[in-house]
């Protein structure tokens, strides 16, 4: 009786799928609460990091795509994957680089799968009246903001980010998990993707 346990325990954590998820399934559904929007229609979430801890774990290292789930506009984590049916739209990995740009990673189906890449300027908003306190500001107007990380087994992170808007103009929302890269992965990233 003593083994069923532990071999039980091995078993769930032996998948990397299974081990992101219940790392972030509680933040991914904001801690039991519903996401809010803000009086722009911005999303945000609970929870943050604080800049010298974003550049003493993040920056410098590549973060592939593991999954987004869309909020609905009633503050609600969707249970499906975003990306999972989702046709001419890809997700992006990064690479936070200690200059204060980051490289977004992305396969573009206008161009025949191309493997592209391009470089932003950022800026870390750490105001923690704001409503997107810890959040990255791109040059793009767009936002990311960090709701939790962790640097154990899997090191990953958990954001709050715009996906697209609608033919209404309403920016969607989602929250995703990035999963830290290998060196070799942001090896291949870094020698394969092009502007």
């Amino acid at each position: 009786m003593i083994f069923l346990p532990l071999m039980c325990l091995t078993a769930c954590n032996s998948e990397d799928v299974e081990t992101l998820l219940s790392i972030w399934e509680n933040t991914i559904d904001n801690h039991g609460c519903n996401y809010d929007f803000d009086a722009q229609g911005r999303c945000y979430g609970t929870g943050s990091i604080g800049e010298a801890n974003f550049k003493a774990n993040l920056v410098g290292h590549g973060w592939k795509h593991y999954a987004t789930w869309e909020i609905s506009q009633d503050g609600k984590r969707m249970s499906n994957e975003y990306y999972g049916n989702m046709y001419g739209v890809s997700p992006h990995s990064f690479y936070f680089g200690s200059d204060g740009t980051v490289t977004r990673y992305y396969v573009s189906d206008a161009e025949a799968m191309a493997k592209k890449c391009v470089t932003e300027k950022y800026t870390f908003n750490d105001e923690a009246t704001s409503l997107l306190h810890s959040s990255l500001m791109f040059d793009d107007g767009s936002y990311m903001q960090i709701v939790g990380w962790t640097m154990g087994q899997i090191a990953s992170f958990c954001v709050i980010e715009p996906l697209g808007v609608t033919s209404a103009g309403k920016t969607i929302y989602g929250v995703s998990i990035y999963e830290k890269m290998t060196d070799a992965e942001l090896k291949d990233f870094q020698s394969n993707y092009h502007q």
